[in-house]
C-alpha cells in the first residue's frame, strides 16, 4: 500500500467514527505512545482498525498478518530495526545497482530468523517517480520460494527519486539460517504504472462518490539483487530454553523457548486445548527484564503457525538483545483459540434479541436485517473473553465482522453477507476467543 493511497483513504474516510475494540484500542494506544509518531499520523489508529478489522480477520490468516505488519511498518515505524540501529547493529553492507538509466541503492538491510527487510532507493533524472500524476514508476521485488512479502512506497517530494521498503517473512527465512547460506538472491522489477480514474456515484447515496481505478503495469527493467550474508550473522542468535508446561482442566500450554536476535525475538509455544480448531499464541504477553523494561508482541501480527496443530511462533519487537540482563520473567493471561463454528438458525420474521452460548461465553443475536441482497447479523453482549472477530458464514458463505459500534461494555459486532432474501438462514458464528490460563514464569539466562 503506497503512502498516497493511504492519504487518500484518510482524506475520504471518517476515521473518528470508527469504534475500536477495547483490547486492540489499548494495544494501539501503547504502540502510538511508545513511538510518538509524527503529527500527520496521529489520527491513523482508526485507519489501522479499518484495515485490520473491516477488511480481513488478521488474527486468522497468516498472509493477512504479513500485510497488516507492513501497514504498521509504514505508518508507525519498525521499532525492531530502529532499536538495533540505535545500538550500532549494521551487519550487511549497502550496495548500488544500475539498470538502464535507473539506479537502485539497497540500504538498511536487516536479516534475522523471522524476516528480511531493506530499503530500496530508486532514482532516474529523466523520469517522474512521484505518484502525483496518473503515470509513474514503481519497484517490486520477488523472493525465493517459501517467502511471503510485499512493498511499501514512500516519496519525499523529489520527483526523480522514490523509496521502497521491502519486507519478507516465512519459512524461507528460517531456511537461510538452518542452512547458513552465503547469499540471498532476489529479483527486482521496475514497472511503469498507468492509472485511469472514473468517478462513480453510489446508488444508495447520491452524495457519495468513489473512484474506480484501472491500473496498467508494464515491466521496463529487470535486475537481480544478490545480498551477501556475513558469517557473523549466524553468531548473533541467542536461545533461551524454557520447556515449562502450564496445565489446565481443558488442556495445556508448553512454553518451549525464546530466540533472540538483534532486531526481534520470537517465542515458541505448543498448546493443546480441547474443542478448538486452531491456537494462535499467547495473549497479554509481556517479557520483563531485570532492568524493568517490558517487551510485548506487536499485536500478534507476525506470528506463524507450526506444522502441528497448536504450534505457534510469536514475534516480539523490539529485542532484549541489547539489554544487559541477568534474568527475565514471562507473563501471559492465556492463549488465543479458534473454536469450532457454532451453527444457529436465523429467521427474518423471528423476535430478537436471542441469547446464545459460544465456547462457554453467553452473548446475544441482537438482530438480523435484510436490505438489497445484503444480510446483516448483529451480535452484542460481547465479553472480554472474545479476542477478535473471526471468520463466520451464512449458508456457507464466508465473511467476517464488518464493523463495531457501542461502548466497550456494550459493543456490537456486525457481520455482513451478500445473500438473497430467504425465510431462514444458517449462521455459523466464528470468533477468536481468549482461553484464560494466567501464569508467570522465570526464563533461565545462561
Amino acid at each position: 500500500m503506497r503512502e498516497d493511497e493511504i492519504n487518500k483513504i484518510m482524506k475520504n474516510f471518517n476515521i473518528e467514527g470508527i469504534k475500536v475494540p477495547g483490547a486492540l484500542d489499548k494495544k494501539l494506544n501503547e504502540k502510538l505512545e511508545s513511538i510518538k509518531p509524527k503529527k500527520k499520523y496521529r489520527g491513523i489508529k482508526g485507519l489501522i482498525v479499518c484495515i485490520l478489522i473491516s477488511i480481513v480477520s488478521y488474527a486468522t490468516i497468516p498472509s493477512v498478518r504479513t500485510f497488516a505488519n507492513e501497514v504498521l511498518t509504514l505508518l508507525l515505524g519498525d521499532m525492531g530495526t530502529q532499536n538495533a540501529s540505535d545500538n550500532g547493529y549494521s551487519v550487511i553492507p549497502s550496495q548500488t545497482l544500475t539498470v538502464g538509466d535507473f539506479k537502485i541503492k539497497i540500504d538498511n538491510i536487516y536479516l534475522d530468523e523471522l524476516r528480511l527487510t531493506f530499503d530500496a532507493y530508486l532514482s532516474n533524472p529523466k523520469v517522474n517517480l512521484s505518484v502525483d500524476s496518473n503515470e509513474y514508476y514503481s519497484l517490486s521485488c520477488t523472493a525465493p520460494e517459501n517467502m511471503s512479502g510485499g512493498t511499501s512506497y514512500f516519496n519525499g517530494g523529489n520527483k526523480n527519486e522514490a523509496k521502497f521498503n521491502m519486507l519478507f517473512m516465512g519459512k524461507g527465512i528460517s531456511n537461510i539460517f538452518e542452512n547458513e547460506k552465503e547469499t540471498i538472491e532476489l529479483n527486482l522489477e521496475i514497472n511503469k504504472v498507468k492509472n485511469e480514474y472514473e468517478e462513480q456515484i453510489l446508488e444508495e447515496n447520491e452524495d457519495a462518490m468513489i473512484d474506480s481505478r484501472e491500473e496498467q503495469i508494464d515491466t521496463v527493467e529487470k535486475i537481480n539483487l544478490v545480498i551477501d550474508v556475513p558469517k557473523e550473522i549466524y553468531k548473533n542468535k541467542k536461545i533461551y530454553e524454557i520447556n515449562e508446561k502450564i496445565e489446565s482442566k481443558e488442556g495445556s500450554i508448553e512454553i518451549k523457548k525464546i530466540v533472540v536476535s538483534p532486531t526481534m525475538m520470537y517465542l515458541d509455544t505448543k498448546s493443546n486445548i480441547e474443542g478448538v480448531n486452531a491456537i494462535y499464541g499467547l495473549y497479554n504477553l509481556s517479557i520483563i527484564s531485570d532492568s524493568g523494561r517490558v517487551y510485548k508482541d506487536p499485536l500478534l501480527l507476525s506470528g506463524m503457525c507450526g506444522e502441528d496443530i497448536g504450534e505457534y511462533r510469536q514475534s516480539i519487537v523490539p529485542s532484549v538483545y541489547y539489554d544487559k540482563i541477568k534474568k527475565l520473567k514471562l507473563k501471559a493471561d492465556g492463549v488465543i483459540v479458534e473454536p469450532e463454528l457454532k451453527n444457529i438458525e436465523l429467521r427474518l420474521d423471528d423476535n430478537y434479541p436471542k441469547k446464545i452460548e459460544y465456547y462457554g461465553s453467553e452473548m446475544r443475536i441482537k438482530d438480523i436485517k435484510y436490505n438489497n441482497n445484503k444480510v446483516d447479523v448483529y451480535i452484542d453482549n460481547i465479553g472480554d473473553d472474545v479476542s477478535y472477530a473471526g471468520t463466520s458464514r451464512l449458508d456457507g458463505i464466508d465473511n467476517i465482522a464488518q464493523g463495531q459500534s457501542g461502548e466497550e461494555k456494550n459493543k456490537v459486532l456486525i457481520f455482513e453477507f451478500d445473500s438473497p432474501k430467504k425465510e431462514s438462514y444458517v449462521f455459523s458464528l466464528g470468533l477468536m476467543m481468549n482461553y484464560k490460563i494466567p501464569f508467570e514464569i522465570d526464563i533461565p539466562i545462561d
